[in-house]
């Protein structure tokens, strides 16, 4: 599979693995009324799939330049994703006085989604990147 296939494999299983989750979601709170959630569910999902998809772009093009670097890139990454949750989702939440757990989870769900897509996927990136850099 060349380097191009790769990323676009990862684009796709994130997309669709955030799409699942969104609507599952979406239903459940639906469902438990919670219609505060939901306001923000779709930015909160569209956010972090844009952050995460530049996140492993920069991996992905940094990788054989900066490979001892790219863990640092990773972490980066993860502090830019709460980034957006302290600055733009939380005082959203906290303005309407929404309570603080399920306003999380609206944020938390997502980024685990996202977070273990994006390691399953540098983890593969970065052995393949250590075994051509073995031979």
């Amino acid at each position: 599979m060349t380097s191009k296939h790769f990323f676009y494999r990862f684009i796709l299983v994130l997309f669709l693995s955030l799409v699942v989750s969104f609507v599952i979601h979406f239903v459940v709170l639906k469902s438990i009324d919670e219609s505060f959630a939901t306001n923000l569910l779709a930015v909160t999902y569209l956010g972090l799939l844009a952050m995460t998809t530049l996140i492993v772009f920069a991996i992905f093009k940094f990788q054989k330049k900066y490979f001892s670097q790219v863990g640092f890139l990773f972490l980066a990454g993860s502090l830019l994703k709460f980034a957006f949750y302290f600055t733009l989702l939380k005082p959203y939440y906290s303005h309407y006085e929404l309570p603080k757990t399920k306003a999380f989870l609206v944020f938390f769900i997502p980024y685990l989604i996202s977070l273990i897509t994006e390691s399953l996927y540098v983890s593969k990136l970065l052995n393949k990147g250590n075994q051509s850099q073995d031979n």
